[in-house]
């Protein structure tokens, strides 16, 4: 059953729109048993009009979402389905109408989950590659996303010197963009470099 605020809405991208905003919500809101229920209308919708670029973004909220409820493999083949149907010159564009780059996202969300899972080596190589294509897209905010989901990865490594060099663009970049979603992840990332350094007293402001 559609969504109130969706039964208005006739159109298969319009309402596809509006109940990817739903599931961001309630992603943010940490809501997933109501998300997953969104990204399987989403998965229906996008398979009725055999939309490329729906069926890539609703795999997309399957598997973050999975992933998310500790369901690992189901997520790992969401994400992975995701970026399979990804073609940078048609896609590219989707960064700028969802907020980040969903070929960079996914492929960060099934790193993490790789290193779940045991794959300690192909989650490191996926958070790089990753990066590398959000720098390439030259889109701040999916760079950003970018720069968190690798110093995650660094920090279940145990490399602290790669989580403050990470940490550290990411908060710069959160500056210089002016993004202050990101700069309390910056900041506690940061938060752990200093106790892993055993430097807890000093300058609270610095990032």
């Amino acid at each position: 059953m559609k969504p109130a605020i969706a039964q208005n809405v006739h159109q298969p991208a319009q309402l596809f729109g509006v109940l990817f905003g739903l599931w961001q919500l309630h992603l943010v809101r940490a809501e997933h048993r109501t998300g997953l229920a969104l990204g399987e209308q989403l998965l229906g919708l996008a398979q009725r009009t055999g939309d490329t670029t729906l069926l890539l973004e609703a795999h997309g909220t399957l598997g973050v979402t999975k992933f998310q409820l500790g369901d690992l493999l189901a997520a790992r083949a969401d994400l992975e389905r995701s970026c399979s149907l990804y073609d940078a010159a048609q896609h590219r564009s989707l960064a700028f109408s969802y907020g980040q780059d969903p070929w960079v996202a996914c492929w960060s969300y099934a790193a993490e989950t790789l290193w779940l899972l045991g794959y300690a080596d192909q989650a490191l190589r996926r958070v790089e590659e990753a990066l590398k294509a959000a720098t390439m897209l030259a889109h701040p905010f999916t760079q950003a996303f970018a720069l968190f989901q690798l110093a995650l990865v660094h920090k279940y490594r145990g490399n602290v010197a790669a989580v403050q060099q990470a940490a550290e663009e990411l908060f710069s970049l959160a500056n210089q963009h002016g993004f202050p979603f990101w700069q309390p992840p910056a900041q506690t990332l940061l938060g752990w470099v200093r106790v892993e350094c055993g430097v807890l007293g000093g300058d609270t402001s610095y990032p």
